[in-house]
């Protein structure tokens, strides 16, 4: 599946390790940087989708995205794991949870960029979670072991009922700029059973082409640790 991802924002924290174990299936360990886990609200523009060899779908390929995000392993590899990704198309998050087992919520949604601001603003339908951003974008960085940390994943892992399922993500390096939280209000995590977290590193990314693998199972879920 192809697609473009446009003018990120990274807005990344500390989290307890032990929460996020009691939140991830077995077969999943946490990937810890500094002695912690991490976790991330990230709100972006998806455009273009195509399956295959096939043009971009119309419409319904195109829609603002916002995901609550962490960071784990199996069998040693870096991987991403999704508490939430929520979406304005209801065919869409039928499609990604029956074919990538992934938690897509149908939610009002918009993201824009004017200039150097960026704004998000999430608000799931039948739920009082929430989301609400605006940041205003720097200069641009090198970035650091911590942003490799965050941003250099090649693939994502869900669950099943029976089964750790993996997809691989190829793109290029992101280009990172440093940013500056204005407002923030952000209830999505606390929807995933996440403790409050406080935003500790801030950046956007303009953008570039994805493709996401097809998903294969790698694990059951009833496989001892």
């Amino acid at each position: 599946m192809r697609q473009e991802w446009r003018d990120l924002l990274f807005v990344h924290g500390r989290i307890d390790a032990d929460v996020l174990r009691n939140l991830l299936p077995a077969g999943t360990e946490v990937d810890e940087f500094d002695g912690s886990g991490w976790v991330s609200y990230v709100p972006f523009g998806m455009h273009d989708i195509a399956f295959g060899p096939l043009p971009p779908v119309p419409f319904l390929g195109t829609f603002p995205e916002v995901n609550i995000r962490t960071y784990v392993r199996h069998e040693g590899v870096p991987y991403v794991w999704f508490f939430s990704l929520d979406i304005p198309r209801v065919l869409p998050v039928a499609v990604a949870r029956s074919v990538f087992a992934l938690p897509y919520m149908y939610s009002a949604v918009r993201h824009d960029r004017i200039g150097s601001i960026v704004t998000s603003t999430t608000r799931r339908r039948g739920s009082r979670a929430a989301a609400q951003s605006v940041a205003r974008i720097g200069a641009q960085t090198a970035g650091d072991e911590l942003d490799a940390f965050l941003t250099a994943r090649w693939g994502l892992l869900s669950a099943t009922r029976r089964s750790i399922v993996e997809a691989k993500i190829h793109h290029e390096p992101w280009t990172l700029h440093a940013a500056e939280l204005i407002e923030y209000d952000e209830r999505l995590s606390a929807a995933a059973g996440l403790p409050p977290w406080t935003p500790e590193r801030v950046t956007y990314a303009p953008g570039l082409p994805v493709t996401v693998g097809a998903p294969h199972r790698v694990r059951g879920i009833n496989q001892p640790r």
